[in-house]
């Protein structure tokens, strides 16, 4: 124990005090000097938002609208046994989101991620200026579903294509990547003048690596978002990462690695400027920018490009090291950046800059997004051992979310700021980062490959992330659950709870100031008339009885033994036709929260996922039950984990507690509650001043009730509680007060 504590102390002061030697361009080693670090000042987040209460899935992507912040998209895969990926929509700023599927529900017996065609892999979004989104879902290496989505259509409609590389034969398809091309519309003639393209926009770009039989990275286009032609050029790298468009050129910049030696570089990829009329990736050039330590390269697990307002270019990458850890080489596992300019047609770049530092010892999954020129957001997972390698040492080492933000970043000196973003460790153990071959090494791969960071349209950062610290594993009624070894060639813990968090105060990445959701309190809010049944396609009947006003949480001071929550609900009084409504068997009202860490026999340490409950059927009396969340596993090409949660009733793992439905002015139908007062020993005994986590409120529609549990094939087909109405979320402080 002493001997690691004493690594673990060397570590940080080799992080503390190296200068790493890179080489750029394949030129000579430089040192930068060193630029301003320390921990923003001023920037704070809002609450985790819980972006799907029910369906869990890894490496989320995450849009937002260009017209409005009241949309914004999350997706990710579902895995190719499910032949479906999970693509969530909002429509009030990213508090509540729902998934998207192809034809409107009617009944609770149905599906509400269905959507027709293979898929189930690697997933996409661009979103329009005109609002209209752009969707790729991998399907086995082979082909794509492709998908486009108009919310402000009437009626709404999910439109699905299909692409299949034609290039060569069965060259196949892995890891797509969008870059749309969609200047604002004042900007358009200006931008067809200086480039003399006379094409259609907005252009949406695929480039994608060919999986099976094919040589290269492929680029091909659309106009449509349904149709792509293409590839209309190949070029060679040794691993990919995503594009961003120059929206005054076209010009397509895409995040590589490159081999002998090690680097990393950007492919630029243009058109045809003798084919006016034609959108076509033609011409390909690969620049390499520059070369990685010794032993290291970018494969954690992507390198990525972020471009800003000023049309400055950003490279962010990891230095991987499978052969050191960071107490034995401080240039190894750490976090990186690089510039070029516009002026330079992103031919010169500058010598890569730190970003990581302590207590971030070890990081991965790098990410970046930029905003005005000079400024730039960077995030990554990142643990504070420095002594095992993340992939496939397990320490149960935790692990954050970390920010840096970055201003005056094209500079001789910039200043860069890091920040812990998450309330809790989000992930314990090792991360796997073998990709698909995670099935051979029995690595952990529940977080997938990435997460993303965006910026809203008032420069506020949003990060979509996983959670994995609830640990959780297949549910098996009157069972243990699987016994360990937990991580191995079937089945892996933790389920990825896909969570969003916003930036609410502090220095945007527009350079003002930026306002948002207040993070902590004892009740939150929620306006009248939203809770539809299937709101993708239905957003003009609201159920009374299921529309939800808010929340609020205490500890009875009678009984302090005991947590009251309340759930106010516009209209209580005949609750049978609420279940009549959603043509389901039951309907549940379920607060659901995260709790404080607490020893795991099995694995050291997790976080549990509580909730408090109401079931009502159709004869309208409502029962109370409250507990630990479950979950149902799911398998893939990457072994088997949880891909549910659910929120049992008694005799399946929830238990029976009492409460009551109050109308305190019923003949103006207001003041209807519901009242459960919930044992503190069934949700992990809270204290009196402890944190709830991201804790809100959700309606929901069931096929049957909560007290049975769900088949491993009903979750296969997606047949699961269909979430109506939502209050999400703030971090309760849990106090001892009246009512």
């Amino acid at each position: 124990m002493v001997r690691r504590r004493i690594a673990v102390l060397l570590a940080v002061a080799a992080v503390l005090a190296a200068t790493v030697a890179f080489s750029t361009g394949g030129a000579g080693a430089t040192a930068p000097r060193a630029a301003s670090k320390g921990t923003s000042p001023g920037i704070t987040f809002s609450a985790p938002f819980v972006v799907d209460t029910v369906h869990t899935y890894g490496e989320p992507d995450l849009r937002v609208d260009p017209s409005t912040n009241a949309r914004q998209y999350v997706s990710g895969p579902w895995g190719t046994g499910t032949q479906r990926s999970i693509w969530n929509f909002s429509e009030d700023g990213g508090r509540t989101y729902h998934p998207i599927h192809d034809t409107a529900l009617t009944s609770a017996d149905g599906s509400d991620t269905r959507h027709v065609g293979p898929g189930g892999g690697d997933t996409e979004i661009s979103v329009s200026h005109s609002g209209k989104v752009y969707y790729s879902d991998l399907a086995a290496l082979v082909t794509l579903k492709t998908a486009v989505w108009d919310p402000t259509a009437n009626p709404r409609t999910l439109t699905t294509g299909f692409y299949g590389n034609s290039d060569q034969g069965a060259n196949g398809v892995d890891r797509q990547w969008f870059g749309l091309w969609d200047p604002p519309a004042d900007q358009v003639e200006a931008i067809r003048s200086a480039t003399g393209y006379k094409g259609p926009l907005p252009v949406n770009y695929l480039v994608y690596a060919e999986a099976l039989l094919g040589c290269c990275e492929a680029a091909s286009y659309s106009t449509n978002g349904i149709d792509y032609t293409g590839p209309t050029e190949e070029f060679s790298i040794n691993s990919d990462g995503p594009v961003v468009v120059d929206q005054k050129t076209g010009t397509v910049l895409e995040a590589v690695g490159l081999g002998s030696p090690n680097a990393v570089g950007v492919a630029i990829l243009t058109r045809d400027a003798g084919q006016p009329n034609s959108p076509a990736i033609a011409n390909s050039q690969v620049k390499r920018v520059a070369n990685l330590p010794a032993g290291t390269d970018v494969g954690a697990l992507f390198p990525t490009i972020a471009i800003d307002s000023a049309r400055n270019a950003y490279l962010v990458w990891v230095t991987r090291d499978d052969d050191h850890t960071v107490a034995q080489s401080a240039s190894s596992w750490q976090i990186f950046y690089s510039y070029a300019k516009a002026s330079t047609g992103w031919q010169t770049w500058s010598a890569p800059r730190q970003l990581s530092k302590p207590p971030s010892l070890t990081n991965i999954m790098p990410w970046s997004v930029a905003g005005s020129g000079g400024r730039l957001a960077a995030v990554w997972y990142g643990t504070n051992d420095g002594t095992h390698n993340p992939s496939s040492e397990d320490n149960h080492q935790a692990w954050d979310v970390y920010l840096s933000l970055v201003t005056n970043a094209t500079s001789s000196n910039p200043d860069i700021r890091q920040t812990k973003v998450t309330p809790h460790p989000m992930h314990y153990g090792t991360i796997c980062l073998a990709g698909t071959g995670c099935i051979a090494s029995q690595g952990n791969r529940n977080l997938a490959d990435f997460f993303e960071v965006y910026v809203d349209n008032t420069g506020a950062i949003e990060i979509a992330y996983d959670d994995t610290s609830n640990e959780f594993v297949q549910h098996v009624p009157q069972g243990p659950g699987i016994p360990p070894p937990i991580d191995g060639a079937a089945d892996h813990r933790g389920a990825p709870v896909v969570t969003m968090i916003r930036q609410n105060s502090g220095p945007g990445l527009f350079g003002t100031d930026v306002k948002g959701l207040r993070s902590g309190g004892d009740s939150l809010s929620d306006p009248k008339g939203d809770a539809h049944f299937d709101p993708i396609y239905n957003t003009t009947t609201s159920i009374k009885q299921l529309d939800l006003l808010g929340f609020d949480v205490r500890v009875d001071p009678d009984h302090p033994d005991t947590m009251v929550v309340r759930i106010p609900v516009n209209d209580l009084h005949n609750l049978a036709a609420a279940v009549t409504a959603t043509g389901g068997d039951t309907v549940n009202y379920v607060a659901r929260w995260s709790g404080a860490p607490i020893p795991d026999a099995t694995t050291g340490t997790k976080i549990p996922i509580y909730y408090a409950s109401v079931e009502v059927g159709s004869s309208g009396t409502p029962t109370f039950f409250a507990g630990t969340a479950i979950s149902y596993e799911l398998c893939s090409v990457s072994g088997c984990f949880p891909h549910v949660i659910d929120y049992p009733g008694p005799g399946n793992g929830g238990t029976a507690v009492p409460g009551k439905v109050t109308f305190i002015q019923p003949d103006k139908g207001q003041g209807n509650w519901f009242i459960i007062r919930v044992p503190r020993s069934l949700v992990g005994n809270p204290a009196v001043g402890s944190r709830l986590d991201s804790m809100g409120v959700y309606t929901y529609a069931r096929s049957r009730s909560a007290t049975q549990p769900i088949t491993n094939a009903e979750a296969q087909g997606g047949i699961l509680p269909i979430a109506i109405d939502g209050v999400c979320c703030i971090n309760t402080i849990l106090r001892e007060t009246a009512h």
